[in-house]
């Protein structure tokens, strides 16, 4: 789980205003996580480092087996949520959607 969300605030170069950068999830099918239509899940957007950090930091804490469970996008939803993103815009096999 993150931790405080101050520790993901990031200052614009330009204006100097600090914020959480956040991308939105929509779904064309119902879940217990997603709800079909334009309500959409918000989702803080890390970057590499972090959630890399916090990537090791869940599997260092709850073993890798965590990965394939369902609790894994339940409890660490702001870490799956990224780590789909990033193969997204990677182009890369992202198995956990299936």
């Amino acid at each position: 789980m993150l931790k405080n969300q101050s520790e993901y605030i990031i200052k614009c170069p330009i204006c100097k205003a600090a914020y959480v950068p956040k991308f939105m999830i929509y779904t064309e099918r119902k879940s217990k996580i997603l709800h079909e239509g334009r309500d959409g899940l918000c989702m803080q957007l890390l970057s590499p480092v972090v959630l890399y950090k916090e990537f090791i930091n869940t599997l260092n804490k709850e073993g890798d087996s965590i990965l394939m469970s369902e609790n894994f996008i339940i409890e660490h939803s702001v870490v799956f949520w990224n780590l789909v993103l990033y193969f997204k815009i990677m182009k890369l096999p992202c198995f956990v959607l299936d």
